[in-house]
């Protein structure tokens, strides 16, 4: 009897050490897969403290002026501020604009060193091949009823960091997509810097070598190849989302290889799409 009592006894823990062994093991794999959820949930990108509001050179950083958002991986600026702890009470070397990220070489201990910091010329942030343009906010012109600039660059709300594209007139009647995914470094010049950006006259850009000259020369053409006005020019500038912002040119297939998918608008197209009663 004492035999058969043992022997259930021992039953029992065995089963009792399968059941543990079960749990543990479905336990481990919903930590796991969670985890594994979370991580995809926020691959891709990284936050970045940045200004909320346009601040003025020598500010004082509180937590009333930053304000979270998401940067692709390829996008995050140097020395940047993933919460905006580090930068609490901490003082800005030059204005900025609203959405500028708040990085290192912004800030300054104290106000004496703002003061002094404001008068050397903070570098720009340049990748290695390429260089900084201005390039004017009302597109240069090119014709004489060409729209005002804030039509021309959405508004004043192309703020530094900014990808923009730009739509040109040919100069041959048709409109299409140009230079796109333009990554903009600054609003305005330095001795403005901190100003609105609605009354900026120029933003600084970021483009290859080959690029800078290709744009130079369609921001200075105000004549086609005859030698008539109304040559390729700029009509206006559009603002990408920031979950395009380094994609590339959304209307080719091959950022080398300009083939358009979207055909160009002419007079004829347009009139075909909005007929006349």
């Amino acid at each position: 009897m004492a035999t058969e009592v043992k022997q259930r006894n021992n039953r029992v823990i065995v089963l009792v050490g399968v059941v543990i062994a079960l749990v543990a093991f479905g336990l481990s794999l919903y930590v796991s897969h969670s985890g594994s959820n979370n991580s995809a949930s926020s691959a891709g990108t990284i936050p970045v403290a940045v200004a909320n509001q346009d601040l003025l050179q020598g500010s004082q950083i509180t937590q009333g002026e930053i304000s979270i958002v998401q940067y692709a991986q390829n996008q995050v600026p140097a020395g940047y501020s993933p919460d905006g702890a580090s930068l609490l009470n901490k003082f800005l070397a030059v204005g900025i604009t609203k959405n500028t990220p708040l990085t290192s070489n912004l800030l300054v201990a104290d106000a004496n060193s703002a003061k002094s910091a404001a008068l050397t010329v903070q570098p720009l942030d340049i990748p290695k091949g390429d260089v900084a343009l201005a390039i004017p906010a009302d597109g240069g012109g090119g014709t004489a009823n060409k729209p005002s600039p804030d039509i021309v660059s959405v508004g004043g709300w192309i703020q530094p960091e900014d990808h923009i594209d730009m739509i040109i007139d040919s100069g041959q009647g048709s409109v299409r997509y140009s230079f796109q995914d333009v990554r903009v470094l600054k609003v305005g010049t330095y001795s403005t810097a901190g100003g609105a950006a609605g009354a900026s006259t120029v933003f600084i850009v970021d483009l290859p070598r080959a690029q800078a000259e290709e744009m130079s020369y369609l921001i200075a053409t105000k004549t086609d190849l005859q030698g008539q006005t109304g040559g390729p020019h700029i009509l206006s500038y559009v603002l990408r989302g920031t979950k395009d912002k380094g994609t590339g040119y959304l209307d080719d297939a091959d950022p080398n290889v300009p083939a358009k998918k979207d055909a160009p608008v002419t007079p004829q197209t347009f009139n075909a799409l909005f007929p006349g009663k």
